[in-house]
């Protein structure tokens, strides 16, 4: 009988300790459903609602979570934890793997926003420690192409290629095409970075067969075609790209230096110093890689050393 009121006292203390759900839990079931498709719409709701009528902190943690990724989908990029802080804290110990990925990849792209690479990179490998568990594959893809940009700027582009290879493929099983395209034009520039032929060719039949089927991705394709024309295109393959493209007035700067180094290439220098005075606002290093081969290769030595000396002092920054 003892052990009967103990067991009645105990059922009485956990229902006591459970917090119902509010009308609020509905809402956000709701926003979850649509959060992707409609980011702008979700947002609106999320902060339409009154926190203080939030009941317990799984409501609290759902919120945060939801408010965050809501920010990240219309581009308002946070650097404080404010809004997230009650997901960090609830899903340390609670929820499903899709809640804990989510917190963690958001948690990492403030922490990019804030330009702390060290700790961005411990939540997105925290993130990636999920991935047997998880089933969100659209945040998991995110998560992957996130990581992969660290990869990149440190050079790591082994792992930059093999993180878009396998993002690619995700955002494809669930009709992400475009970022399906964005991830095997990464991959493209990546094993062009590493001059890694075979693996280029590969990539990129891939990706003009997803041209094919969506034809309006051929700009996106642009600079990586350029890039690997000019590397490893014969004089009139690269005569013939550059000709294909150079009046084209959207050329982001990448192609228009990716176009000058063509041009010294079949030993037109006048012509890529021309591309370069319409090359805006840069100062980075290939800027003025290029710039100094073509100025070298037109015998405007003096001119030459003033690029290496802007190049040099890049470096030392």
């Amino acid at each position: 009988m003892r052990h009967y009121y103990i067991y009645i006292i105990g059922i009485i203390f956990c229902l006591a300790s459970c917090t119902p759900h509010t009308k609020h839990w509905e809402t956000l079931m709701q926003v979850e459903s649509f959060i992707e498709e409609r980011p702008d719409s979700a947002l609106t709701v999320l902060q339409g609602m009154d926190k203080k009528a939030l009941s317990g902190k799984e409501e609290e943690a759902k919120h945060a979570l939801l408010l965050s990724m809501a920010l990240d989908k219309n581009v308002i990029d946070r650097t404080d934890f404010e809004v997230l802080q009650p997901a960090i804290d609830y899903y340390e110990n609670h929820g499903t793997a899709n809640e804990k990925l989510r917190t963690y990849y958001y948690q990492g792209r403030i922490y990019q926003n804030k330009g702390e690479r060290d700790s961005s990179m411990q939540a997105f490998i925290k993130a990636r420690e999920l991935e047997a568990e998880m089933t969100d594959t659209f945040t998991f893809a995110n998560l992957l192409v996130a990581q992969g940009t660290y990869h990149y700027s440190t050079y790591k582009y082994e792992e930059f290629i093999a993180n878009n290879l396998q993002a690619a493929p995700l955002y494809q099983a669930i009709g992400r095409s475009r970022y399906q395209m964005r991830c095997l034009a990464s991959a493209l520039d990546g094993s062009i970075v590493k001059k890694n032929k075979p693996l280029a060719d590969s990539i990129l039949t891939c990706c003009q067969n997803l041209v094919k089927e969506y034809p309006d991705y051929g700009s996106y394709m642009i600079p990586y075609i350029l890039t690997y024309t000019i590397i490893w295109g014969s004089d009139e393959e690269i005569r013939t790209v550059i000709d294909l493209y150079q009046d084209n007035n959207e050329l982001s700067n990448v192609a228009r230096l990716d176009i000058a180094l063509g041009y010294i290439r079949i030993g037109e220098a006048k012509k890529a110093l021309e591309m370069l005075e319409t090359v805006r606002n840069d100062n980075s290093l290939k800027y003025y890689t290029i710039k100094m081969e073509a100025l070298e290769t037109n015998h405007q030595y003096k001119e030459a050393l003033d690029a290496f000396r802007s190049y040099y002092g890049k470096l030392e920054e």
